[in-house]
């Protein structure tokens, strides 16, 4: 009925809204797709440039995932872009990925992001590693310390620490458990607030560091 009335009322742009809606409340992709046919067409007649280009490139993913569906027997109609990019990656479907990623012009940093967390949740560290050497990362390295942290890949970190910039490297080394080596840059810069975030990571096994840091720290106070 609202439909309907939008019809009558030349309310296309409302009209193109109730399509949008319902393509989103159906599990079958042929009910999908011609939902976003009509709001397709809807938004044309409320010329709304930004309704045409988003339904377009909806329409453009819904056909890509139905042939992913048919090719890789996986669920991919109810994800989003990202999602269907990233199960693609951790199946080592990297070249049809990367045919994807350029067909909807994902950028560098989000595409990095994609890459480097799933080699990382694949446990792919050697292949993370050579990733990391191909060019210049858009996204810097503490990234891939923090995908190899949170994938049971401590030892592989240092490898990125000496590429990443060095206000985030007492950063980077926490997140590594690597107290130690945070606190000798924290005290050989002789920065406070450093000095303060190491303090304040090292536990009853890192006494020695600590009593370091504070002396450096009453050392720096009182000056």
């Amino acid at each position: 009925m609202l439909k309907d009335l939008h019809e009558q009322e030349d309310n296309f742009l409302e009209l193109a809204h109730c399509h949008i809606r319902d393509s989103f409340d159906t599990f079958r992709a042929d009910e999908r797709s011609t939902s976003l046919h009509s709001a397709l067409d809807s938004f044309s007649k409320a010329r709304d440039e930004f309704g045409i280009r988003e339904t377009e490139e909806q329409l453009q993913l819904t056909r890509e995932q139905i042939a992913l569906e048919q090719d890789f027997d996986q669920n991919f109609l109810e994800t989003s872009l990202h999602d269907t990019l990233r199960s693609l990656l951790l199946s080592n479907q990297v070249k049809k990925a990367e045919q994807i990623r350029k067909q909807f012009k994902v950028t560098d940093k989000r595409w990095w992001w994609l890459r480097v967390n799933s080699l990382a949740e694949q446990r792919k560290f050697q292949e993370l590693e050579a990733f990391s050497k191909s060019k210049k990362s858009p996204i810097g390295y503490l990234p891939f310390i923090e995908a190899c942290v949170q994938n049971h890949g401590s030892e592989e970190v240092s490898k990125y620490i000496s590429k990443v910039s060095p206000e985030k490297r007492i950063p980077a080394l926490l997140k590594s458990g690597n107290v130690k080596s945070a606190a000798d840059i924290a005290i050989q810069n002789k920065n406070l607030t450093d000095l303060d975030m190491v303090f304040k990571r090292c536990g009853p096994e890192n006494r020695d560091v600590a009593e370091r840091i504070r002396q450096v720290m009453n050392q720096l106070n009182k000056r």
